[in-house]
């Protein structure tokens, strides 16, 4: 299924709870964390789910979306020790390689093309754990590409500085 499918069908409210309740939630958080402003997050996702929503897919043909579970880890470095939670890793997967492709900078529209690859969890958990890896860090497709435009600048900038060989226009 497209993930424009899944967007397009899913239970929002469904979503939402997910959200909240997963990634939200502030009973979860270290004394020294801010809570989470609930309704501020729930208005934001409602208002990247509109944009999708107002959104014709581009091309897409080759990338796929994969959720894949991450088990929960124990670190231990330098003396200390902890424990990585598991978490739902998403990425896109290129059907002609192995590697997986972080889709943080994907332009909207490439990402309601892509077909998900099946994966057993209800479509209102697929859509959260996307939602989440596309607004890593911007609530809009517009201030992604700002984002992506600010750390491509910044990469061709350390480039030259360092006299690295890759041509700077390479980085799109």
């Amino acid at each position: 299924m497209k993930f424009k499918e899944l967007v397009d069908s899913v239970d929002v409210e469904k979503v939402m709870v997910f959200m909240i309740n997963h990634y939200y939630d502030n009973d979860k958080l270290n004394p020294e964390e801010e809570p989470h402003d609930i309704e501020a997050v729930q208005a934001g996702y409602r208002r990247v789910i509109n944009e999708l929503k107002g959104y014709e897919p581009t091309d897409s043909d080759v990338i796929s979306i994969k959720l894949k579970l991450i088990p929960e880890e124990k670190v231990e470095y330098e003396g200390e020790s902890w424990v990585n939670e598991a978490y739902w890793a998403v990425n896109g997967f290129d059907l002609n390689s192995e590697y997986a492709i972080g889709l943080d900078f994907t332009d909207w529209r490439e990402w309601l093309a892509m077909e998900v690859l099946p994966v057993d969890l209800p479509d209102h958990e697929i859509v959260a754990h996307c939602l989440w890896e596309m607004t890593f860090f911007a609530y809009s497709n517009d201030g992604v590409a700002e984002k992506r435009d600010e750390i491509f600048d910044m990469a061709k900038e350390a480039m030259k500085e360092f006299g690295v060989g890759l041509n700077c226009n390479e980085l799109q």
